[in-house]
């Protein structure tokens, strides 16, 4: 099974043609298949199932993300269909420290009392230490993606995307 392919990145337009309240029908009536197809600020494009369960509520967030400028984590199949949606927080690193005497990590961050983990295992590890203890080092924040169970980090990204002129709606 191919693996999924990752995008973090600002939202440039929703295609969609859908009204609330065919999204949000009271009643066991799940919405016909319908797709809506999101472009990404770096040209990438993704696909929005909305007869998948999370489908209509994943918008939402997309819609509200866009509007607060805040790149979505997405995990994308070999098709192009969303199959993960995480919400990126834009922190400060306060301290960086190995995690129980182990190859883990436990990075905290000003403004979080959460244990935050980085796995060795967790792809880009290598990276994602180095953007971390930059980060502490020249004071920045950046871009963190974690697990919503267990708070471990599984993407590290600087604050420097291409900030879209303004995300749109478009009826596809």
């Amino acid at each position: 099974m191919p693996r999924n392919r990752t995008i973090v990145e600002h939202i440039e337009a929703l295609g969609e043609n859908l009204s609330e309240s065919t999204l949000f029908a009271a009643g066991p009536v799940k919405p016909t298949s319908k797709y809506v197809t999101i472009s990404f600020a770096n040209d990438e494009k993704a696909i929005l199932d909305l007869s998948e369960p999370a489908g209509p509520t994943w918008l939402t967030v997309l819609r509200s993300l866009s509007d607060e400028g805040v790149p979505p984590y997405v995990e994308v199949d070999a098709r192009g269909k969303i199959t993960l949606l995480l919400q990126p927080k834009l922190l400060p690193v306060a301290s960086i420290q190995p995690f129980e005497e182990g190859p883990d990590l436990r990075i905290e961050f000003h403004y979080s009392h959460a244990i935050h983990l980085l796995r060795r295992k967790t792809p880009g590890y290598e990276q994602f230490v180095a953007l971390l203890r930059e980060s502490q080092k020249k004071k920045f924040p950046v871009w963190v993606t974690e697990t919503l169970e267990k708070h471990e980090i599984i993407d590290v990204r600087p604050d420097n995307f291409k900030k879209p002129t303004r995300a749109k709606e478009t009826g596809e």
